[in-house]
């Protein structure tokens, strides 16, 4: 999905989302950037959906879902899950499908095989490592059609 526009802060404009609260979608980690943001402004952080109410510095968007949060992802720069063990994560299905370089937790279950390694983080100081790097702007792997994949598929079988 594109957005109408992006954001032009000159600010790297980090964002996630989330429809649980639950501390295992990494709240660790985006408490960690909420403290950073403190005595960074180069960066922005926004946290869409259902949260703690621990944030001081970062935008908290409430839940959204469908073509609103395709057109609110893409006006990002870059998309960080934290989320821990997560089988089924729709949220980087979500993000990359809205073209995002796409950041995932080394403990991040299924989010790993669909970022991809090269797009894992070990912690905080990592993540930031990887966000500050040129490679950042790499989108995380491009979405192919219906029928690459079949083809694929093929091949398998």
């Amino acid at each position: 999905v594109k957005p109408q526009e992006k954001i032009n802060n000159g600010k790297i404009n980090i964002v996630t989302h989330h429809w649980s609260n639950n501390r295992m979608k990494g709240f660790d980690v985006y408490e960690q950037i909420d403290q950073f943001l403190k005595n960074n402004n180069d960066y922005t952080f926004t946290y869409i959906g259902r949260e703690l109410g621990t944030f001081k510095n970062t935008n908290v968007v409430k839940p959204l879902f469908g073509e609103a949060l395709g057109f609110e992802l893409g006006r990002y720069d870059v998309y960080v899950s934290a989320s821990r063990f997560d089988p089924g994560p729709n949220h980087i299905l979500e993000s990359i499908a809205c073209n995002l370089p796409t950041y995932v937790h080394k403990e991040g279950g299924g989010c790993i095989e669909f970022a991809g390694k090269k797009h894992t983080y070990l912690n905080f100081n990592d993540l930031m490592e990887k966000i500050k790097s040129p490679e950042c702007n790499v989108t995380t792997k491009p979405i192919k059609s219906w029928e690459e994949c079949v083809i694929e598929l093929a091949k398998v079988l």
